[in-house]
């Protein structure tokens, strides 16, 4: 899902492959849509969404995945200089 593979998306969709409230201890505690929301892939958040997934899911970071978007999109803070 970060990496914005529809096709990959929906392999693994079948049959119940892979389940929303899984959560990707190695990305970050998110699930697949916090992580294509926050990658910007907008058709992969689409599919899911069409697949039951739910926008409103908390991560571990409690996060929805819109939120993971815009923090993903957000300008980062410059040090301050002394």
């Amino acid at each position: 899902a970060f990496k914005g593979r529809l096709a990959l998306v929906a392999e693994l969709l079948k049959d119940d492959g892979i389940q929303p409230d899984w959560i990707c201890i190695t990305a970050n505690t998110m699930t697949a849509m916090h992580a294509a929301a926050g990658a910007g892939h907008a058709a992969v958040v689409k599919q899911l969404m069409q697949a039951g997934w739910s926008s409103n899911r908390i991560d571990l970071s409690n996060r929805t995945p819109l939120a993971a978007a815009v923090q993903a999109t957000a300008p980062r803070k410059k040090e301050r200089k002394k």
